[in-house]
């Protein structure tokens, strides 16, 4: 079963979305390339990952091979494409990569305000007078 993230959404119940949900949004949201979506999904959902981590996550198929130089090159990618977000993607030495804590919250900010545009609040519809709904 995918991982699920849960997003709070402000006044609703928190959204749970699977990985690959998370990262069609995050294609949507950031212009992000598949796997560059799938490495920041990765990246939200664990406290870091090391560079088998990013390969896996790049990988399309189980069957592809990513080089430690591609993983390299998507981790450069998502650093520039993320960088107008003020979202920072740190190397952390013997371990790999991670999210910093003020990232985290502003990727979920980012994911809150995207649901609130998406599915905004639907006033209700005031009932049609008995006349109006014959005339038609």
């Amino acid at each position: 079963m995918p991982e699920e993230l849960e997003v709070d959404v402000p006044s609703e119940v928190p959204t749970k979305r699977s990985g690959p949900a998370l990262a069609t949004v995050f294609c949507l949201i950031f212009a992000l390339s598949r796997s560059e979506a799938r490495i920041l999904v990765q990246l939200l959902n664990r406290t870091h990952c090391t560079q088998g981590d990013v390969r896996a996550a790049a990988a399309a198929r189980s069957d592809q091979n990513v080089t430690p130089g591609s993983a390299w090159a998507f981790i450069c990618n998502l650093r520039r494409k993320l960088a107008a977000y003020d979202i920072r993607i740190a190397t952390m030495p013997k371990f790999g990569y991670a999210l910093d804590e003020p990232s985290r919250h502003r990727l979920r900010d980012i994911l809150n305000q995207y649901d609130a545009g998406v599915a905004p609040k639907r006033p209700r519809a005031k009932p049609k007078a008995a006349d109006e709904l014959h005339a038609e």
